[in-house]
Parts: C-alpha cells; structure tokens; sequence
C-alpha cells in the first residue's frame, strides 16, 4: 500500500511538472482537482529579427472558476539582432491577459560629415577687377567692364578711335578733333585760308563722322581768287576779283576805259579766262605821267603830275612834250 502511495506521488509530481512545462511553453487553462481551475498566462510573442520591430504577445486565456490560480511565467522573447522581446507575466485571478513585451528599438549610429573649406572664388580673389559698365581709356583706346564667361568682371578693350579722333576719359567713347577752320558744326566743301589769294583748302568728312582739311594750298583757276566766307560748296571758294577801279580787278563793261592814278595808266575791261578785269591801256608812267582826266573831252588819259609829286622836286613842273597841235588863228 505504500508502495502504491508512493508511486501515486510520483506520478503526481511528474504530471506536475509537466503541467508547469506546458505552462511555460503553452498558454492553455487547464482543470485542477477540487474543481480548481487554474489560469495559465499566455506565451510571450516571438520578436521577429530585423529592424527591431515591436511584436505584441498572445492574449492570456480567460477562466471563471474559484481562486484564480497563480498566474504563470511569461516566456522569454528574443528577438533578432536587434531588439530583444520584454518578459511577459500572466495576470493574477482569472487569467489575466499576457502580453509580450516589444523588441528593441535598434539604433543606427549618427554620422558626421566633415566640414569643408571653399577656396579661391573663379574669379581669383575678394576684389574685383572693375564694375561692370564702368569705361576708361588705356592708350588712347575705350575699355569697358564687362562680364566674362564666368561671370567675371574683366577690362574689354572696345572699337580704336579713328584717326581724327580721340579717346575721352569721362565717357571712356571715341570724339571726333575740333577742326574750327572747317567751321561749327563742320560743314565739308572749300574754304578760303587767306581771302582774295589764288588758292583755297578742302574740308571732308570721315567715316566716324569728323571733319578734318583734307587738302590745303589748291589753285583757284586763274585769274580767279579765293573768295568765299566759310565753308562753301565745292567749285565755288574761287570767284572772279570783285569790281573795282584799279589794275586786275573786275570790271562791268568789255572796252570801257577808266584812269587809274594809283597805277599810272588807263586802263581798259577786257575778258580774261572767264572773268571781266581791268588791264592797261597806256601806261603813264613811261612818260613821267599818271593817269586823269582829258579836260576836252573828259576822257581817261596821261595827265601832268601835280607839282611837287616827283620824287626828290618839290616844286617840278612836268609839261607835255608832245601836246597837241593848236589851230593857228
């Protein structure tokens, strides 16, 4: 009989032990003796490897019965490389619910970038060259700022001032000379440097636009002379000698005769090229004479000089020594 009593207790501590196997692997209730029922926490969830994700145990099995019995131990979880399952604990009475616990929250490691350093501009240094739009002259030529390729300000040299021209430092632009004698404004055509002598100068107009004197000491045809004021057109800086009463000057009627003391002669309008002028007639100075006024006949002709008016006799009488014959009575 005791033999029996002792295998029954064996027996008992065995289904023991099995029981509390499967309560630590299982999850499920089970009936004890003396109709006691004793509620088995669930198993905790297995934490799935990876990023360490969070996984949420079984629910605890639920039983009314009598006393609750004491819950069991949740299992371990562990989860991957990561994270690792929390220890879930049955709830006491009648069976509380068992959750696992969350796996581990991995953590990459914070990378740190180094820091950099920028080094010279493209343009080569803190300071520009020039601002941009800003002119200047260098040598005589207009430069201006402007950007390059890459964006930077450089010195350009612009159009080279024409010949007749000169660099203005304000305006950094191209001016024409002043050239006064082709007047203000210029004008092209002739002009005359000496009024009334046989040449004339030429003005002209370059392709910036200037006036310069492009020709100087030109010939008037003969016997024309430089006559014009200003600058005149082409062909018309030479005329014919302006009207008057003395040698080479211009005259109104061919063949007429006029007396011209101041050159000691009569003198006659005759044409010459293409103008009308006085040339002489009789020249009174061949004989001591000077030119005046016939008193018959009121004519232009060799006079007697006033007394006094030969050089070195103040009081010299000059008569004529060919006087015409008088009409004998």
């Amino acid at each position: 009989m005791s033999k029996l009593k002792l295998s029954s207790n064996v027996f008992a501590s065995l289904f023991a032990v099995a029981t509390l196997t499967v309560a630590a692997c299982g999850g499920t209730s089970s009936t004890a003796d003396s109709g006691t029922d004793a509620a088995t926490g669930g198993k905790g969830g297995a934490g799935t490897g990876g990023a360490g994700g969070a996984h949420t145990g079984g629910a605890g099995g639920t039983h009314t019965g009598g006393a609750g019995g004491a819950g069991g131990a949740g299992g371990a979880v562990t989860g991957g490389k990561t994270g690792t399952g929390g220890v879930g604990t049955g709830g006491a009475g009648t069976g509380g619910a068992v959750t696992g616990g969350a796996g581990g929250a991995g953590t990459g490691g914070a990378g740190t970038g180094g820091a950099a350093t920028g080094g010279a501009g493209p343009c080569g240094g803190d300071v520009a060259i020039c601002t941009v739009d800003a002119v200047r002259c260098t040598a005589g030529t207009p430069q201006k700022c402007v950007k390059d390729a890459t964006g930077c300000p450089q010195w350009v040299s612009q159009t080279v001032c024409g010949t007749h021209q000169t660099c203005d430092n304000t305006t950094g632009a191209c001016v024409c000379n002043a050239e006064t004698r082709c007047g203000t404004p210029g004008a092209e055509g002739n002009f005359c440097p000496t009024a009334g002598a046989a040449t004339f100068s030429v003005c002209s107009k370059d392709a910036n636009g200037c006036f310069y004197v492009s020709a100087e000491a030109q010939a008037c045809t003969a016997p024309q002379t430089c006559q014009s004021t200003g600058v005149v057109a082409a062909g018309t800086a030479c005329g014919c000698p302006a009207v008057g009463t003395t040698l080479n000057s211009g005259c109104a009627t061919l063949n007429g005769t006029a007396a011209s003391a101041s050159d000691n002669a009569v003198l006659r309008c005759e044409m010459v090229g293409a103008c009308k002028l006085w040339r002489i007639l009789v020249n009174c100075a061949d004989q001591s004479l000077t030119a005046g006024t016939d008193a018959i006949n009121n004519a232009p002709a060799c006079v007697c000089k006033a007394a006094g008016s030969a050089p070195g006799a103040a009081n010299a009488l000059y008569v004529d020594p060919d006087p015409p014959m008088a009409i004998s009575m």
